[in-house]
């Protein structure tokens, strides 16, 4: 499968709630869809939001970080979700790569949300 990572706009926000609504992080901190959208919407605004897109333009996906969101000097990896019918397909992996090598390779730190939210996830190290 082609994934484009793309800067995300209005078009992808009910795409990305989907991923995040279906996901365990997605329950804890955004337990309505109206919160879900209204912080989504907020973060597309800033251009912090970036989508996992198939050939046919399809949303699979989301990466949601802060450049300067730990200590006001550091990136912050705030989200990430992918559809619960693309997990397991390498698309997570492809936005943290974009994260590691594009945002993160230039930083001295960055950090990211708590550990043990997600029963099987790969920790970041």
């Amino acid at each position: 499968m082609n994934i484009t990572i793309a800067r995300a706009g209005d078009s992808h926000l009910l795409d990305c709630v989907a991923a995040l609504a279906n996901s365990e992080l997605g329950r804890v901190y955004f337990p309505s869809e109206e919160k879900a959208l209204a912080s989504l919407a907020d973060g597309v605004a800033r251009e912090e939001v970036f989508v996992a897109v198939d050939e046919a333009g399809e949303c699979l996906g989301f990466i949601w970080f802060i450049l300067g969101g730990a200590f006001h000097g550091y990136p912050y990896l705030h989200v990430i979700a992918v559809k619960e019918e693309h997990r397991g397909e390498g698309i997570g992996k492809k936005l943290l790569a974009f994260f590691e090598e594009g945002v993160f390779a230039g930083a001295a730190k960055a950090f990211h949300g708590g550990r043990g939210l997600q029963p099987g996830r790969q920790a970041l190290v």
